[in-house]
């Protein structure tokens, strides 16, 4: 049994004003997370079962098809110190308030 730091990364498929996010940009995502972690698993856009994302700022209510990513990492230091500012560079490319970015401790077998 081994102890790891499992990342959930929720990336919408629309910017705030409601355009389509290009799809190189998930692309690009996805290449530089196999880059870094040399594995992940995905639920894309595509999928009929997509995530639905509902949150609200203020007043404005922004609903939104989700794609999903997760990532397992042993070197939970290494990891760590990569996704703090790897969130930052998300929000400016996808262009959006917030990225939710979960991480959490797992025992995998």
């Amino acid at each position: 049994m081994a102890i790891a730091r499992r990342y959930e990364i929720y990336l919408p498929s629309t910017y705030n004003d409601g355009r389509a996010i290009e799809r190189r940009k998930f692309k690009q995502t996805r290449a530089e997370l196999l880059a870094q972690f040399g594995g992940l698993t995905r639920m894309p856009l595509e999928m009929a079962t997509a995530l639905r994302g509902e949150w609200m700022t203020g007043k404005q209510l922004y609903e939104d098809r989700i794609a999903t990513y997760v990532i397992y990492s042993l070197d939970i230091n290494a990891a760590d110190a990569f996704m703090r500012p790897y969130k930052e560079k998300l929000k400016r490319r996808f262009r959006q308030l917030e990225i939710l970015l979960v991480a959490q401790l797992v025992e995998l077998f």
